[in-house]
């Protein structure tokens, strides 16, 4: 059995997944900058605690 799909619900599922695409990298580089800057913040507390090796 054939799937006949028209040329704009196929355009639409298209623009979808670009769609779908852009706001997952979207959101993957936010956490990435997010976590490293809380990373950071993390780090200072730590370094200062006692008993902490790594710093």
């Amino acid at each position: 059995m054939m799937n006949a799909t028209s040329p704009a619900s196929a355009r639409r599922a298209d623009l979808l997944a670009a769609g779908a695409a852009t706001v997952t990298v979207v959101l993957w580089a936010s956490a990435f900058v997010s976590i490293r800057s809380a990373g950071a913040g993390v780090s200072v507390i730590l370094c200062k605690s006692p008993g902490f090796i790594g710093c």
